[in-house]
């Protein structure tokens, strides 16, 4: 009989510590997914996701691979492999909040906004601008971007926005070459 409780009460700290760990795992997901909770904002949520974590992760991204050779292939690399655990993290996400494509889930416009200043040079105005375009573009969603959002999971909830960050960028080479030729 003794060994009968012990072994219920082993299997039920099993279960507890189990629990500790999932809450802790989903609580990490949440936290990132959410752009460091930048999500739970009433009030623009995409837009401070993507001041507080997208310009930051620019800048440390940009700054990490600077300090290589060929730091373009760094900067893409890095992007790419950042997509696809996002998208990873997005789905995760999706299902712990109950809702597609929810609001507090930010990590795209982070995301995102690591693609639209691809290959840019390292200037207030290109990080400014970059945020406006890449916001305006991630709202509006022109020229089909917002059919992508119709993507199951992660991949419908990053794509869209990984798109918009393509279309900005080449905004901005087309705003730069247009500042080189006025010089």
């Amino acid at each position: 009989m003794n060994e009968i409780l012990h072994t219920n009460e082993e299997i039920r700290k099993a279960k507890y510590k189990d629990s500790k760990v999932e809450n802790a795992f989903n609580f990490a997901i949440k936290f990132i997914a959410s752009g460091f909770f930048s999500g739970y904002s009433k009030f623009a949520s995409g837009t401070l996701g993507t001041l507080l974590g997208g310009i930051p992760l620019y800048l440390l991204i940009y700054f990490l691979c600077h300090r290589f050779s060929n730091p373009d292939l760094w900067y893409f690399l890095l992007v790419i492999i950042l997509t696809i655990i996002s998208i990873w993290f997005c789905t995760k996400a999706e299902i712990l909040f109950e809702e597609k494509d929810s609001k507090k889930i930010v990590l795209d416009e982070i995301i995102g906004y690591l693609f639209c200043m691809f290959l840019l040079p390292l200037h207030i105005s290109f990080i400014v601008i970059g945020f406006v375009l890449f916001r305006a573009m991630d709202v509006l969603k022109p020229l089909g971007i917002r059919k992508l959002q119709n993507l199951q999971g992660g991949l419908g909830i990053m794509i869209d926005d990984c798109a918009a960050g393509i279309l900005t960028c080449i905004i901005l080479h087309f705003i730069k070459n247009i500042l080189i030729v006025m010089r």
